[in-house]
């Protein structure tokens, strides 16, 4: 029973911690009147009565509630009443999720596009290997097959939570070789990869909306509005990030003047922050396809939800994102542990509710990747001459192979670039 006295405990602070920020906000610094403090102890929570009652009940059929992972999953059994998606992390976790929110991960530095599901090189960084260089493709990821791979499978098996090497095996000229290549714990690049591809289509693959790099990604949309482009894709899935006054930055653009993007408000509906279109910036005219997954978290997420509720000329297409944009904090545990949750929620221009019961939905679903590649054989020497437009074609469906979801919204570009659509009207 002593042992289970600390689960006890754990359960018993938890209406304690979960109330800590919102006393913090309506008090302030000021200390409770003496009074207060010799009053007597409030009766239990009636949760806390049931848990021992059942702790009690496990032990007398020889059932042992007494580890910190019991402690810990009843304490997120709680908290998810308020929160379906609460999670109770030890200190290290906890940092790193915070770190991965801030854009840290152990990375290679080296930037990678994908033709025809094959990767290839497409950026490298200050210091790699010598051997190494742009447009090398990549045949084998860790002497796995690298064929039939989506962007991000490929950065899903490049990326790694430790200072390890991978090893590339690359295929240049007819030769192949393979490279031993570090993972470094550095930032990374808001910006993964930015192409523009054939019939003027620009394409970003974004890690995140990072506060180390405010206004990277909204400068790229206004240097592709400024190309005249037919139209850019934005592909979100993966993307996570902490900058949340970014989000509402990358929005304005394609907002009415003067129109709510969306406000942060309390668990209680208070109003914390609330942004709005200035009409001081620029309009965007290029019309944008957003592309979301489940893995598409924080700021990038908020954007999203934006996107899909009250931006115009912006499309999101793909499948719902994480549930949590923003709104969740560490909350600490009496003795150990951090409990993750959301003590925010925001509410959107048109009224939508995120708060973390569930994912921002896109405005065009669509569910699953192609069933399966169909390859195109490389191009082979002969005598006949390929038409422009059919080299362009081909290099566009290498570009989406095997992504339904790319596929999806690139069929939507090309076919606004076909009626000659922009978002701000012809061109």
């Amino acid at each position: 029973m002593m042992k289970n006295a600390a689960v006890i405990v754990s359960i018993a602070a938890l209406p304690i911690a979960l109330a800590a920020p919102l006393r913090a906000e309506v008090v302030g610094s000021e200390s409770a009147p003496p009074a207060a403090v010799a009053e007597s102890a409030p009766a239990p929570h009636p949760i806390i009565t049931r848990v021992a009652a059942l702790i009690d009940t496990l032990g007398a059929h020889g059932i042992a509630v007494d580890s910190e992972a019991d402690a810990a999953a009843l304490v997120e059994c709680v908290a998810r009443q308020a929160d379906p998606f609460a999670r109770v992390f030890d200190a290290d976790a906890f940092a790193h999720v915070r770190e991965k929110q801030a854009g840290w991960d152990y990375h290679t530095g080296y930037r990678f596009t994908v033709k025809n599901g094959v990767p290839f090189i497409a950026g490298l960084p200050g210091a790699g290997v010598p051997a190494l260089r742009i447009g090398d493709e990549v045949t084998h990821i860790d002497r796995e097959p690298a064929a039939n791979l989506t962007i991000g499978d490929v950065l899903a098996r490049i990326r790694g939570h430790s200072a390890t090497t991978i090893a590339l095996t690359i295929r240049r000229d007819g030769a192949s070789f393979t490279a031993e290549v570090a993972r470094v714990r550095e930032p990374l690049p808001s910006i993964e990869t930015a192409e523009v591809w054939p019939r003027e289509i620009g394409y970003a693959r974004i890690n995140g909306l990072y506060r180390s790099e405010t206004g990277v990604v909204l400068a790229l949309l206004n240097e592709w509005n400024a190309g005249s482009l037919a139209g850019g894709i934005l592909d979100l899935r993966g993307a996570g990030g902490d900058d949340i006054a970014g989000a509402a930055a990358l929005a304005e653009p394609f907002a009415s003047p003067g129109s709510l993007l969306f406000s942060v408000r309390d668990r209680d509906d208070n109003d914390l922050n609330s942004f709005r279109a200035s009409g001081d910036t620029r309009a965007i005219g290029l019309p944008l396809m957003v592309l979301t997954d489940e893995t598409t978290t924080g700021a990038a997420e908020l954007f999203a939800a934006v996107a899909s509720d009250s931006l115009r000329g912006v499309l999101t297409i793909g499948r719902p994102t994480a549930g949590d944009p923003g709104i969740r904090d560490g909350i600490e545990l009496p003795g150990d542990g951090t409990l993750y949750i959301a003590v925010r929620r925001i509410v959107t221009g048109n009224g939508a509710i995120l708060d973390g019961r569930s994912g921002s939905a896109p405005n065009l679903r669509v569910d699953s990747r192609s069933a399966r590649i169909d390859y195109e054989p490389a191009d082979q020497p002969d005598r006949r001459e390929r038409l422009a437009v059919e080299a362009l074609d081909r290099e566009l469906r290498d570009r989406v192979r095997g992504d339904a979801v790319l596929q999806r919204a690139l069929d939507v570009v090309l076919g606004l670039k076909a009626l000659n659509i922009r978002a701000g009207g012809a061109h």
